[in-house]
This record gives C-alpha cells, sequence and structure tokens, in this order.
C-alpha cells in the first residue's frame, strides 16, 4: 500500500463495480493478482482485464515495462469519471464538460423561452455536469472564460448584449435574473469543503491529504489549524500545493472567516493557533510566525499548558518539544504567553475549580516561579538576559 502523511496505509478504494488499488511495488501487483484469482475460483466472477489499467506513479514514473500485460501509462488514468495521472489533465476532464455544456444551450436555443426560462436552463440542467466536476477539480481559466460567454450568448439569443453581466446575476429582487455567478458558485464549494474539516471525524483519507496539503502554507506544516489563523494565499505561499488547495485557501481568505470571532470557551482558547494569529501578537500588530516551533509540534495555547490547562514554565515547555532551550527562544515563548489577550486568559480561569480569580492570574501566568506581577514572566526574562 502507500503510506499516507499521517502513517496510515492505503491499499484499496471501492465505489460500485470500480475498484482502485494503491501498491508500492512490483511483488505486490503479483499478489493482489493472486488474490484476485483465489476469488474469481471461489466466487465464478471475473475480472474485465481489458478494461483493467496501471499508473506509474512517484519514481516508477516513466517505466516502459507492462508486468501481467496490462495497460500501464504514465500520463493519465480515468477514475470514476475524472482524469487523474502526473501530467496535467485540466483539458481531458473540462474539455469534454464545456464541450456538452455548449450542446445543451444550442439544443435549447431552437425553442421560444423566457428569460426567466432560459436562466432555469442555465442554472439547473446545463451547469449540473459543471458542479459535479468543479467540487473535485479545479477548472481552469479557460473553461470558466467560455462557460461564461456561452451563457450570456445563449440568454441573448447569440445576439447584441442588452444588459450588463453583473446586473444579470443580480438576484431578482434587485433587479436581476438570477444567473448563477459561476466564480461565486465554485468559491462556496471551496469553503463547503472547509468546513467539512472541522465537522467531520477526522478519520477519512480525504480529509488527512487535506490536513497535510493545506498545512504546506508556507512550509508551517500546521495542518487544518493554519485555516484559523491569518493567512494571505499569494503565490510564494502556497508553491508546494496542488491546485484544488489553492483554491481553498483563496476562498477562505477571500470572503474574511478567519479570526472574525475570538475565543469564546476554554475549549476553543486550548485550540487556537499561537503563529499567524492576529488576535494574538507582540505590540506591533503583526502576526508571529516560528518555524522552529511550528515544525516540532508547538502551535496551539494548548502546547503551552498542562493536563490542569495551566500554562508551565517556558524551559519545560521547550523540552517537551525538543526545541533548543536558548535565550531567544525562551524570550519569545515568555512574550507570547504575556500578550495572550487577558479575556482569554479569564476563560481559562473560570474553567477551574478552587482558585479565587485574581490569584489564579498569577497562577496561569508564572505556575510554580516568582509571585506574579501584571508582566507576567517579564521578571524571569530579565534575568536570563
Amino acid at each position: 500500500g502507500i503510506t499516507l502523511p499521517d502513517g496510515t496505509v492505503t491499499k484499496i478504494d471501492q465505489y460500485a463495480d470500480d475498484t482502485t488499488i494503491q501498491i508500492s511495488d512490483i511483488d505486490s501487483i503479483e499478489s493482489v493478482f493472486s488474490l484476485i484469482r483465489v476469488y474469481e475460483l471461489a466466487s465464478g466472477c471475473r475480472i474485465n482485464m481489458d478494461k483493467t489499467e496501471g499508473l506509474w506513479l512517484g519514481s516508477f514514473k516513466g517505466r516502459r515495462d507492462t508486468p501481467l500485460d496490462l495497460r500501464w501509462t504514465s500520463d493519465s488514468v480515468k477514475i470514476l469519471g475524472f482524469h487523474l495521472g502526473n501530467n496535467d489533465t485540466s483539458q481531458l476532464n473540462w474539455k469534454p464538460r464545456v464541450d456538452k455544456f455548449k450542446t445543451i444551450l444550442r439544443s435549447w436555443n431552437r425553442r421560444t423561452l423566457s428569460y426567466k426560462g432560459k436562466i432555469v436552463i442555465l442554472n439547473s440542467l446545463a451547469s449540473a455536469g459543471i458542479w459535479y466536476y468543479s467540487n473535485i477539480v479545479s477548472i481552469p481559466d479557460w473553461a470558466e472564460k467560455q462557460i461564461n460567454r456561452e451563457s450570456l450568448e445563449f440568454l441573448w439569443n447569440y445576439k447584441k448584449h442588452l444588459v450588463n453581466k453583473h446586473v444579470i446575476k443580480q438576484r431578482l429582487d434587485e433587479g436581476g435574473l438570477g444567473l448563477v455567478d459561476i466564480s461565486l458558485k465554485i468559491k462556496a464549494q471551496r469553503i463547503k469543503y472547509i468546513s467539512h474539516l472541522f465537522t467531520s471525524t477526522f478519520s477519512d483519507k480525504w480529509q488527512i491529504l487535506a490536513d497535510y496539503f493545506i498545512g504546506l502554507y508556507r512550509g508551517s506544516c500546521m495542518g487544518r489549524i493554519i485555516l484559523k489563523s491569518y493567512i494571505f494565499p499569494r503565490a510564494a505561499n502556497i508553491i508546494n500545493m496542488p491546485t484544488i488547495y489553492k483554491d481553498c485557501l483563496r476562498a477562505w481568505h477571500s470572503v474574511g472567516v478567519i479570526n472574525t470571532k475570538p475565543p469564546s470557551t476554554m475549549a476553543h482558547v486550548l485550540d487556537t493557533p499561537i503563529f499567524l494569529n492576529t488576535g494574538l501578537t507582540l505590540g506591533n500588530k503583526r502576526p508571529l510566525f516560528n518555524a522552529d516551533f511550528i515544525t516540532n509540534g508547538l502551535r496551539t495555547v494548548w502546547d503551552l499548558s498542562n493536563d490542569a490547562d495551566e500554562f508551565i514554565e517556558p524551559t519545560s515547555c521547550l523540552h517537551r518539544f525538543s526545541i533548543e532551550s536558548n535565550a531567544a527562544n525562551i524570550l519569545l515563548l515568555v512574550r507570547i504567553i504575556e500578550y495572550i489577550p487577558y479575556q482569554w486568559k479569564r476563560l481559562l480561569i473560570n474553567d477551574q475549580q478552587g482558585y479565587e480569580t485574581e490569584d489564579y492570574l498569577g497562577v496561569l501566568i508564572m505556575k510554580n516561579s516568582l509571585p506574579p506581577s501584571q508582566t507576567g514572566y517579564c521578571g524571569i526574562a530579565g534575568g536570563i538576559l
């Protein structure tokens, strides 16, 4: 099988009568078909070798041999209607969709339809295949432009356009016709995809892969938690991501859903990211970023605390994550804890038992240390420097 980023091994995916097997060496190919032959003898079923195809990936890309006399390629294969492979498959995936879209519109253009009737055709019948594909693979610019152009040509009977396209896409009560905006529709799909990362149990392969690839933002390795932080998806920050995840981050950023609300419960505080968080800065209003801390796993407020949800001493925290306990790292950790907003600390305090509120502020900030002060760990930091 193939090892996923979280260490689990994937070997097989099945849907209806389609089976996709992932293997990592030649011996495994022979083992798979040995098992298939046993199943054939027991069940009377037969695998259709004419429809069986293999794709060379990774270090195997470019191989010319054909184990078991199957059809092998290093380009792409079609799985459940989608072309996947080593090369750019946008033409293979989207040209048939765009052509079908045009065919549907031109067949309906022979009929006399009202503007509202044409909008129904555009938003539902003709676009159904587009939305299905755009849920899985990114739509290239050329395809989106052709779909937009063909939609407007159909609406105006392939004659002069009488109303601005932006007006047409407005709701009926705003003076438009309600034509679906393709760009916004796809953006909504991407945001919905991301929202599932926070509302679903984290066990499916798509979630594991999404967590890994989204975590490649700025090489942070933060996983999906990066979505709770301030992100700016310019090209340099997302250069190593597959296109679909780049689109997800751009959509997530464009609607401004990041850090719009401060944590409201203790659990939210503990799950809040330390880095790239506009709600946690060191006085200069710029979000923090430390690749060494992030790579070693020190990423959230939870990582700064012990089992009793109390902040632990900087040296102990750095030791826990195998981070060098030098003056710079200790000072940074001291300042991070110091600048955690007072409201966040209050949420942590209110969940504790056995402490007076005012006294516990000191315990929370300077556990097992000098008497608390309004500046938290600053007294210790001064001694280190």
